[in-house]
């Protein structure tokens, strides 16, 4: 949801609330001399089992169309997560850890990469089931 990924170690008796808002401009409370970045993906590593989704924090720095697309360790597509016109500013994007068919993907390493008018970046997830 919006206020970040709800998490239970003892099947519902428990729950905690994973939300990361860390700037990606560097700096922040935790490491004042963080770097800036891109992107960042959280929670990395992911696992389906442990969380629902991971999402995928990043800027837009000129209005216009943005793809993001996820591709496994050999660079085969898995799937196209957003395609679509955003304007500029910081935006997050959601992945359940399935492909475009419906299936889990596999452990391992899960590239993406963002596409905005202008610029191109990526990172990397790392998958753990």
């Amino acid at each position: 949801s919006s206020d970040g990924l709800a998490s239970t170690p003892d099947r519902g008796k428990t729950w905690s609330i994973t939300r990361v808002n860390f700037p990606l401009r560097g700096g922040n409370r935790f490491q004042p001399n963080a770097p800036n970045v891109d992107a960042y993906a959280y929670p990395n590593p992911f696992s389906m089992s442990q969380h629902r989704e991971v999402r995928i924090k990043f800027d837009v720095k000129k209005s216009g169309n943005v793809s993001i697309s996820l591709y496994d360790f050999g660079m085969n597509l898995i799937k196209v997560l957003d395609d679509e016109y955003l304007n500029s500013g910081t935006h997050e994007a959601v992945w359940n850890g399935r492909d475009a068919h419906g299936d889990r993907v596999a452990n391992g390493v899960v590239f993406y990469r963002i596409k905005t008018p202008g610029h191109n970046f990526g990172g990397k997830i790392l998958v753990l089931q």
